[in-house]
């Protein structure tokens, strides 16, 4: 199994939240889209050498917005694709889109197209209140989404992931709630729910040093994660990886591929790529991007990791997941020494209450451990 990952760069407008690479230069467009096609001709020859006879079986459009480009712009950088590699066990293609781009026509010309056949729509809900939604600087309404999420189900697209944003501030537990019925009642087969975070560099957190808004206190984000998991789970929603639920078959194919190594290709300014043991990365810029490429030259950095980055790649994409760490394979992959730093890490330097052992050499984080995620993978990590 092998992924593909096209990075759409192009926003209308920055979301307040926001950290991804995106621009709102349009007028780069058809020149990106002739740097991707030369991007995909020139780093193709080394992809397929690197995964063999594995097939690629999935295709990611994200971003910035990948709806910002018109569907017969994605079917360019589709057939670019198919020029170059076998296609013929791709099950998933996903695209990214924003509620307030899914215009009637656009869903139409999209699930119309004759070579390329979208089956997985995720879709930027993030909050059916309307005060957040204009304090995260997003352009489309809570009734909008409503109406954009029906659209797309009425023209045959049912396998539908939305996005939630929460613990934003003075959410209370019956807010929560109310986003979680509103999209439940849409009959997503997937939701990727994700706490607010302060990135640096943003427009959310400059409101917070300007004493504008103010974060959720600690204590109250926690509750909200455990009103979250309670709720989802009770919709038949499985939690499958940190930020992430699904109905039981409709896990993500594509964003799976990240947390159990498996390789993929990223294409575009900013993407990343993991093949070959190593991981590469883009410019972050999209105009560098396609000078670079518009004369003839791959793009892609590689990142020379060491085997203790990798170990730790390992462990950290491993425990984000609910199927949790095979420690039998973390000993095929990196041998003893390895192996028995992380039983020795995890027997004395995490509390007992964070992770839990199956017996079966299975390792996973507890759901309290989840929440603390980031301090466990610090003393996991080989430093």
């Amino acid at each position: 199994m092998a992924g593909i990952y096209i990075h759409i760069p192009f926003c209308s407008s920055k979301c307040a939240y926001c950290d991804f690479y995106s621009v709102p230069a349009f007028e780069y467009k058809a020149d990106y889209i002739k740097a991707i096609k030369k991007e995909v001709e020139l780093r193709a020859p080394e992809f397929k050498k690197a995964i063999g006879a594995e097939p690629v079986t999935t295709i990611y459009f994200g971003g910035g917005t990948p709806s910002a480009l018109s569907p017969k712009e994605l079917q360019d950088i589709y057939i670019a694709l198919s020029e170059f590699f076998d296609l013929s066990q791709v099950a998933e293609i996903t695209t990214e889109a924003n509620p307030d781009d899914l215009t009637d026509a656009y869903i139409k010309e999209l699930t119309t197209l004759g070579k390329l056949h979208v089956n997985r729509m995720s879709i930027g809900t993030q909050t059916f209140n309307n005060q957040m939604l204009k304090t995260f600087r997003r352009r489309h309404n809570a009734e909008s989404a409503l109406q954009a999420v029906k659209r797309v189900k009425e023209h045959g697209i049912t396998n539908l992931s939305l996005d939630l944003i929460y613990a934003y501030p003075d959410e209370t537990e019956d807010m929560l709630h109310d986003d979680i019925e509103k999209l439940t009642s849409l009959s997503p087969t997937h939701i990727s729910a994700y706490q607010l975070t302060y990135e640096p560099n943003t427009m959310l957190t400059r409101l917070v040093k300007q004493g504008e808004i103010k974060p959720l206190a600690e204590n109250d984000c926690v509750a909200l994660y455990f009103h979250l998991v309670k709720h989802l789970e009770q919709a038949g929603f499985a939690q499958y990886e940190i930020s992430n639920f699904s109905l039981p078959g409709y896990e993500s194919k594509h964003n799976s591929s990240y947390w159990n190594m498996t390789p993929y290709l990223g294409l575009g300014p900013s993407a990343h790529s993991f093949y070959s043991d190593d991981r590469m990365h883009n410019p972050t810029s999209l105009t560098k991007y396609i000078k670079v490429l518009l004369d003839g030259i791959n793009p892609a950095e590689a990142e020379g990791l060491t085997k203790q980055e990798m170990y730790n790649d390992f462990v950290i994409t491993a425990l984000r997941t609910r199927r949790g760490l095979d420690t039998t394979e973390l000993k095929t992959r990196f041998g003893s020494t390895f192996h028995d730093y992380f039983i020795k890490q995890t027997e004395t330097r995490v509390p007992r209450r964070l992770i839990e052992n199956e017996g079966n050499g299975i390792v996973r984080l507890t759901q309290e451990g989840i929440l603390v995620s980031d301090s466990v993978f610090t003393e996991l990590i080989w430093v």
